[in-house]
């Protein structure tokens, strides 16, 4: 008699991570794939089924992780009015009712301990303050995954521009030779689907970084210039930009951020090395990725 297949529930099945991890646990062939939604209706994801789930309906959490052994965890910060650490209080005891073994959570480093409150970014901060109580929640397995700067980036929120003199580029309140790291986030799901397939390597709290590139905007404008591509890059003050981007001071703390500590802020070599060792292959870097994706005027890429 063949073993049944662990159910793994995605929540966030149809945001950016949530559908890589869904087409990743597909693609290893060995899950049971619930996509975890609050619009299940409109959903046209990969997984085996999808279920309704809503973060800010604690007891919607119940039915949808029934019987699974696994929960890929996520919130979005950017979601209007949204609590990322009561949203991750009710999965974790929703969770743990429901008997999941194995709980991957989606965080990010700890801005206000590691700039010992300098630096205010709440999207990476609220969710590195749910680390320990994962932790503490006492599930036979958990990891950390932590996404990079998404290439994605580049193609919305911080698309290259027209710029007053003529040129296309960046005007942004950031030193263009500050290294970021980045990644594809629809590959995030080979790190979640390789962390649920070695829980013993990467299920004992292991911070694992999800990194493709560290690039700098110097670096990328270069990269174009050898195409034949001219970027332009125009560092400004912090305070016009906060004035006048929706949700401009949290993003200016959060370039502020990497600036003086990094994306990271830390030393997450031995996770990253982990990370890389059980996925199969290794990121996509940043000038691979652009080539297929950020397509520039005159429809050429780099």
């Amino acid at each position: 008699m063949m073993n049944r297949k662990h159910t793994i529930a995605v929540l966030g099945a149809s945001g950016q991570q949530g559908r890589g991890v869904v087409d990743a646990l597909k693609a290893a062939g060995n899950f049971q794939v619930r996509a975890v939604t609050r619009n299940p209706d409109q959903y046209q994801g990969r997984a085996d089924d999808v279920i309704y789930g809503d973060l800010d309906r604690p007891e919607s959490l119940d039915k949808a992780l029934r019987g699974a052994y696994g929960v890929f965890a996520v919130t979005n910060a950017w979601q209007p009015g949204a609590d990322e650490i009561a949203q991750c209080r009710a999965l974790i005891t929703s969770a743990k009712k429901q008997g999941v073994e194995h709980f991957v959570w989606s965080t990010l480093p700890n801005v206000e301990a590691v700039s010992e409150g300098r630096f205010d970014v709440p999207h990476f901060t609220n969710k590195a303050k749910m680390d320990r109580e994962v932790a503490d929640a006492g599930f036979r397995y958990h990891s950390f995954v932590m996404p990079a700067f998404y290439y994605q980036n580049f193609l919305y929120n911080m698309a290259p521009q027209p710029q007053q003199d003529g040129t296309l580029g960046w005007t942004l309140p950031i030193n263009p030779a500050v290294g970021i790291d980045m990644a594809d986030i629809g590959e995030l799901g080979n790190l979640v689907a390789a962390a649920f397939s070695l829980p013993e390597k990467a299920g004992q709290g292991q911070h694992l970084p999800h990194v493709g590139s560290r690039i700098s905007f110097n670096e990328i404008i270069n990269g174009y210039k050898a195409k034949g591509i001219e970027l332009t890059f125009t560092q400004i003050p912090a305070g016009p930009f906060a004035e006048a981007v929706p949700g401009g001071r949290e993003l200016t703390q959060m370039f502020d951020w990497f600036e003086a500590h990094g994306y990271y802020g830390g030393d997450y070599s031995q996770g990253q090395a982990l990370a890389e060792q059980i996925v199969s292959r290794a990121p996509t870097g940043f000038f691979q990725w652009a080539e297929n994706n950020l397509i520039l005027k005159g429809g050429t890429g780099v």
